[in-house]
């Protein structure tokens, strides 16, 4: 019977047996080795740093494993995300995605911004969730299914929540 990633590496904590961890980090990192890079790779174009971020991503991950609620591939994907924007914020680097006028935001701006301010200015409007959920969309192009499995939702709630942000966030900046 094939065991997901989820309940090996839960095994593996519970059990404390320190080979069958790492055989099940090694499981886990060859499984998604490959999307987290790609995922790095449409934050930032240099070659190096993204085997140095995708590396990050995966000691922090490993360091605090214990920690995944929901899938690991959810959890990855944070990960990925959080530390691609220190690393943007970090060297004020401009992100090209012409999908964030979908939100409204590039109405009568260039489609070049930085996406730290993308994300600060949702955040001022919207819960974390909805962040997420657009962003997620939007920009990494996640389908609403894809966005729910990582969520343990329906994707026809996933879809309301993102249609409901949109509206709240627009009618919020056009009362401002």
């Amino acid at each position: 019977m094939h065991k997901s990633n989820e309940s090996l590496l839960s095994f593996a904590l519970r059990k404390g047996d320190k080979e069958l961890l790492l055989e099940t980090y090694e499981k886990i990192y060859n499984d998604y080795v490959k999307l987290v890079s790609f995922s790095v790779s449409k934050y930032i174009n240099d070659n190096e740093m993204i085997k140095d971020i995708t590396n990050e991503v995966f000691v922090s991950f490993f360091n605090n494993c214990e920690k995944v609620s929901n899938s690991i591939k959810y959890y990855l994907m944070v990960i990925t995300k959080n530390m691609c924007l220190q690393y943007l914020e970090k060297n004020n680097k401009l992100v090209n995605y012409e999908n964030i006028n979908e939100i409204g935001y590039l109405d009568n701006f260039e489609s070049h911004i930085n996406y730290l301010e993308l994300v600060e200015d949702l955040k001022k409007e919207l819960d974390e969730r909805e962040v997420n959920i657009i962003l997620w969309h939007v920009i990494d192009g996640y389908t609403f299914k894809e966005i729910g499995k990582y969520l343990n939702l329906n994707h026809k709630n996933v879809n309301k929540i993102y249609e409901r942000a949109i509206k709240k966030y627009r009618s919020r900046k056009e009362n401002i």
